[in-house]
């Protein structure tokens, strides 16, 4: 399955994988924002998993923010980005329904870091 190639590619439990067909990125929902802080990627076996990117996301043990992100685009020449836009676009929908929310508070973890609000219409 793609969920247990990415979870072995990545080297961790994942809670959801999904697949962002616009911007063809593997989406990836992990157990908790600690995780996605601490992610070490290994960007030759996620370039072997195809599409542009890898995104990966865990609802934010921060109160200031509803979830957080990191972004790795080995395929696309990026090995990670600080503040990805795209990647947003395809989180969005996802945390909406999840949380049950139209406008959410994002962090993207990278060591430059950013902050978005995302609105689902």
């Amino acid at each position: 399955s793609v969920a247990g190639a990415m979870a072995e590619a990545l080297r961790c439990d994942l809670v959801w994988v999904g697949f962002a067909k616009g911007i063809s990125d593997f989406v990836v929902e992990m157990k908790d924002s600690s995780m996605v802080r601490k992610f070490q990627p290994d960007f030759g076996r996620m370039a072997e998993m195809g599409g542009r990117g890898v995104i990966i996301t865990a609802r934010s043990e921060d109160p200031r923010y509803d979830f957080e992100s990191r972004f790795f685009g080995p395929n696309a020449g990026i090995n990670e980005d600080p503040v990805t836009g795209s990647a947003h676009c395809a989180l969005g929908p996802h945390w909406a329904k999840k949380l049950g929310k139209n406008q959410l508070s994002a962090y993207q973890c990278s060591d430059r870091g950013g902050t978005m609000t995302v609105c689902v219409e």
